[in-house]
């Protein structure tokens, strides 16, 4: 239910709560913030926040469509880099999931991460895989 000005949906500072979430008034008051501005403020007053951001999450929806960012991924450790790291806001929704995926341990969802890095790709929200064989 978060919004920032990152997001795609329509924007209002005043709205009511819509489809599976009960009848209320939503306020979102850091609306027109962006990413960094989160961050900034976050730091700045010791904010507590979910420490899933600390793992390398950006933007957090349900378990079965958020990984980790794929940009903040420190390849010679494996590890990732807290989302205050994360420079480029364009890339904040990279760890989300566009479609379903089949459930995988974590091990081999690092696997699938790493390959795809691999070949360059920046988001692995779209798994395509390559169909040639590459020697």
């Amino acid at each position: 239910m978060g919004e920032t000005s990152n997001d795609k949906s329509e924007k209002k500072v005043y709205a009511m709560t819509t489809g599976k979430y009960p009848t209320m008034l939503r306020i979102n008051p850091i609306l027109n913030w962006k990413f960094g501005e989160v961050w900034n403020f976050f730091k700045s007053y010791k904010c507590q926040y979910c420490s899933l951001y600390d793992k390398g999450y950006t933007s957090i929806g349900t378990k079965d469509n958020t990984l980790p960012n794929p940009v903040l991924l420190v390849e010679a450790t494996g590890e990732y880099l807290p989302a205050y790291m994360l420079m480029d806001e364009s890339k904040e929704r990279a760890g989300r999931i566009t479609k379903p995926l089949p459930k995988l341990c974590h091990l081999t969802m690092l696997c699938i991460r790493l390959f795809l890095r691999g070949f360059g790709a920046v988001s692995y929200t779209h798994l395509t895989l390559p169909t040639k064989r590459i020697v």
